[in-house]
């Protein structure tokens, strides 16, 4: 989706509906999440609309809603705690990922700093 959005942004002329995103943002979809979408695209019902037609706010959210994480929270607190900074990775690689889920966790600072450092290599 950050790439849809950055694409949005750098050439709003050739996107000033929220139809003309969705279909973009729809030939980006791969597998299950394309194979969902075409199900509802092509549905035989005779004057069938989808509940996210021509409402770009809409199709993201049923996009997040069904491919999206559950529980982001609980996923990005599973995840920092397996985050390792690998031997041969650079410390801002590590800083990134690390901030990432720092940032969905909301955990206090020393909770961060504690599992910053337990993350680091010895």
């Amino acid at each position: 989706m950050t790439q849809c959005y950055l694409h949005f942004a750098k050439r709003e002329q050739d996107f000033p509906t929220d139809d003309d995103k969705i279909l973009f943002t729809l030939s980006y979809l791969h597998r299950t999440a394309q194979k969902w979408f075409e199900l509802n695209l092509y549905d035989p019902t005779p004057g069938a609309v989808l509940a996210w037609d021509r409402n770009f706010l809409l199709f993201v959210k049923e996009l997040t809603n069904n491919f999206g994480p559950q529980d982001p929270v609980s996923d990005a607190e599973d995840a920092i705690q397996q985050c390792r900074m690998k031997s041969s990775d650079r410390i801002t690689t590590y800083i990134v990922a690390f901030d990432h889920l720092a940032a969905i966790t909301g955990w206090g600072d020393w909770a961060l700093w504690h599992q910053f450092y337990e993350g680091l290599p010895n």
